[in-house]
């Protein structure tokens, strides 16, 4: 992490949303260099407002058929920042954008309460599963 930016808590938390998240659209991701260890089609799209505080959104998308419940999976970057997801399912193309401030969770937007910058470029988001395992990866711009 930069000089700049002060660090986050590493601490996770989780409170319960219910329903189902959008239709997500948007880009992929680049190419990984690192091979995601499950086979859920889910990916991390792209972070945006790296470095800006009330910008810095995390948006994952769901691209398989089916529910996906993302209680317990995590979010985390470089330095041990660590979101974890509350009860939340995702439904075929649905997606949730994970917001680095404080605010009210919805089906669509959560909240993760740090008041520090947790992205930059150059490093590393990974999305992990319920049991640890690496299921998307998108290094920052």
């Amino acid at each position: 992490m930069s000089a700049s930016r002060p660090k986050a808590s590493a601490a996770g938390r989780q409170r319960p949303v219910t329903g189902a998240a959008v239709d997500g659209g948007g880009t992929a991701a680049p190419a990984l260099t690192t091979t995601p260890q499950g086979d859920v089609p889910v990916e991390i799209v792209s972070v945006v407002g790296a470095g800006t505080l009330d910008a810095e959104t995390v948006f994952i998308r769901y691209n398989g058929d089916g529910q996906l419940n993302l209680a317990g999976w995590q979010l985390k970057d470089d330095d041990g920042n660590t979101f974890t997801f509350p009860q939340l399912t995702l439904y075929p193309k649905g997606a949730v954008r994970v917001h680095t401030v404080a605010g009210t969770d919805t089906v669509i937007d959560l909240y993760w309460g740090i008041p520090a910058v947790v992205w930059g470029s150059g490093e590393n988001a990974r999305l992990y599963d319920s049991q640890g395992n690496l299921q998307a990866w998108y290094r920052i711009p």
